[in-house]
C-alpha cells in the first residue's frame, strides 16, 4: 500500500512539474486574520437567509455569456490561507498549489470546474469542485439547493454570498468569478460568524 500511494504522489508531482514558478498567484501573506466580514461591518445580521431571487434575462444573459467563455481546459495556481486561534492570538497557514482544471457547461446553462491541484511543500496532490446552477434563472453554489444572494453582475464578472449553518457554525462565502476565454479567477472569501477564516484565490489560463 505505501509502495502504491508514494507511485501516485510522484505520478501527481511529475504531471504538475511542467509549471513554472510564476504561475503562482497572488502573495497573501499581508492578509488579516479574523477581519470582519462586509455584514458585520453594516451592521447586518449575519442570521439573515441570502436574499436569493429571479434573475433578469438580461442578467442571465450576461452570466451565461461568462460561463460559455471558461467552459474548457486550464492550468495555473491556487494561493490559500487560513486561518487558527483568536484575534488575540491569530496565526496563518498558507498553502501554495499548482492547478490543472476542466469547466464543462451542461444544456441547462450550469457549470462545473473540477480541480486536480498539488501542493509542492508536502508533494501531496488533491481535487476539488465548483458547481454554479443558473437553473429557472436562480443561482445556486455548490449544489442545486444552495440559493445564493447575487452581490454584482457584470460582463466578465460575478459575485454572490451564499451562508451554511453546519457544525454549529454560521459561515458565509462571497465568491467572485471573473474571467474571459483566456484567463479565468476564482476569489473565495470564507467567513465563520462574521470574521474571516478562510480565503482561497485561483489564477487560472489557457
Amino acid at each position: 500500500m505505501k509502495a502504491n500511494l508514494k507511485s501516485m504522489l510522484l505520478v501527481v508531482g511529475w504531471a504538475f512539474s511542467f509549471y513554472p514558478a510564476s504561475a503562482f498567484g497572488i502573495d497573501l501573506t499581508p492578509e488579516e486574520c479574523f477581519r470582519p466580514s462586509s455584514t458585520v461591518q453594516k451592521g447586518e445580521s449575519l442570521y439573515a437567509y441570502p436574499k436569493a431571487r429571479k434573475l433578469s434575462e438580461q442578467e442571465c444573459a450576461t452570466i451565461q455569456k461568462l460561463l460559455e467563455a471558461l467552459v474548457g481546459q486550464w492550468q495555473g495556481s491556487m494561493d490559500e490561507i487560513n486561518c487558527h486561534g483568536s484575534e488575540k492570538n491569530s496565526s496563518k497557514e498558507l498553502n501554495h498549489f499548482r492547478v490543472k482544471a476542466n469547466a464543462l457547461l451542461d444544456h441547462e446553462g450550469n457549470i462545473s470546474i473540477r480541480s486536480d491541484l498539488y501542493c509542492e511543500e508536502t508533494r501531496i496532490g488533491s481535487q476539488q469542485a465548483h458547481h454554479l446552477y443558473l437553473t429557472e434563472k436562480i443561482l445556486r453554489w455548490g449544489n442545486d439547493t444552495d440559493f445564493v444572494e447575487p452581490i454584482s453582475i457584470a460582463a466578465g464578472q460575478l459575485s454572490f454570498l451564499k451562508r451554511t449553518a453546519t457544525g454549529g457554525v454560521l459561515r458565509e462565502f462571497f465568491v467572485t468569478i471573473s474571467g474571459d476565454r483566456t484567463a479565468m479567477k476564482i476569489d473565495e472569501e470564507i467567513y465563520a460568524w462574521g470574521k474571516q477564516s478562510v480565503r482561497r484565490y485561483w489564477q487560472l489560463k489557457r
